[in-house]
């Protein structure tokens, strides 16, 4: 990692991460009108998306932050279904098995095109009545699953059971610790991350260390805690595609993450110390890189997506992805701190 630079994938991973779009959008409609799904259509996503993550993840990775609210179950379920295979890589799982997590997340929130959508899509919080609306989901999207050819069992099971919690006050079936699958854990959990640090109709994004503290909150309650505290270490302190920061009082957004050193990924700078829009600057922090009284920059904290008017989703931001302007960041070169 990386096995290529950022600025060659990018392209690539774009490319594939809109036609991945396009797929899970018309398996919604499929699944939503009650037509069989195209599975081998989800294969090829998936192994498409599989290759841009190991020749380099931070590219895929950051795609996975550029969602629109008005498209938030298609780009979440495929957002779910890289960050799921990006973590079974890092788990050291087989090819096969980090397939079988990828059409796991795409899927496992398929039961959410037979709920209302007036309940899925309302901005503000649900009755009790509502609630239970939409904790039909699950089985629904077991329904739609359970006799669709070329589908792994493992992954009909987590549309089924990604609701559940290792305490047995899950739903929809109240499942124990020990009927939860591997496939399942990884998913609840990524499905949790990607939700809590996303637009949604009911509640903005919340910052990526909010979503990390709910995840340890609820390690070997409703998560798994091991594979939690795996998550967390490989996502890093301050994942690819999130705004931190730095101790200058400027605000930057995280490109590519250090192998290593995670507390120093490359950024670029997108408002000044008054936190004001400013010419975009590239720094790489594993580099002895300093600030005007020769301090060596670094990270004061995490910000959540829309500070100081910085969101994802935006041309502006998008564009710094340009292949181009990527290139500046790179050769790699040794850091300068162990």
């Amino acid at each position: 990692l990386p096995g290529i630079p950022l600025s060659l994938e990018v392209e690539e991973a774009r490319r594939a991460y809109r036609a991945g779009s396009l797929v899970i959008d018309q398996v919604l409609l499929d699944v939503q009108q009650g037509r069989p799904i195209d599975t081998r259509s989800c294969q090829v996503l998936v192994k498409r998306n599989l290759e841009s993550l190991l020749r380099n993840e931070s590219a895929m990775l950051w795609l996975t932050r550029l969602k629109a609210q008005d498209r938030y179950t298609g780009l979440h379920c495929l957002s779910v279904s890289i960050l799921a295979m990006g973590f079974g890589v890092h788990l050291g799982l087989s090819d096969e098995k980090v397939e079988t997590l990828g059409i796991a997340g795409l899927l496992h929130d398929v039961g959410k095109m037979k709920i209302d959508p007036r309940i899925l899509n309302k901005p503000g919080k649900l009755t009790p009545e509502e609630f239970e609306q939409i904790k039909l989901h699950p089985a629904f999207g077991f329904q739609a699953l359970q006799n669709q050819p070329g589908i792994p069992p493992a992954a009909v099971q987590a549309a089924h059971a990604h609701h559940e919690r290792l305490d047995s006050r899950g739903y929809p079936l109240g499942l124990d610790r020990y009927q939860i699958p591997f496939t399942t854990r990884i998913i609840t959990i990524v499905d949790a991350f990607d939700a809590i640090t996303s637009h949604r109709s009911y509640d903005d994004a919340r910052p990526i260390q909010v979503a990390y503290d709910v995840l340890r909150s609820g390690g070997d309650k409703q998560f798994d805690e091991a594979l939690v505290h795996e998550f967390i270490r490989w996502l890093g302190v301050f994942p690819v595609g999130t705004l931190v920061e730095l101790h200058t009082g400027e605000v930057a957004l995280v490109l590519e993450k250090h192998e290593k050193l995670h507390l120093r990924p490359k950024v670029v700078v997108l408002r000044d110390a008054h936190k004001q829009p400013c010419e975009a600057r590239y720094l790489d922090l594993a580099q002895l890189t300093v600030d005007s009284e020769g301090v060596a920059y670094r990270i004061s904290t995490g910000l959540p997506d829309g500070s100081h008017g910085l969101y994802m989703a935006d041309p502006e931001l998008q564009s710094i992805l340009h292949p181009e302007l990527l290139a500046t960041l790179e050769p790699e070169r040794e850091p300068a701190f162990d």
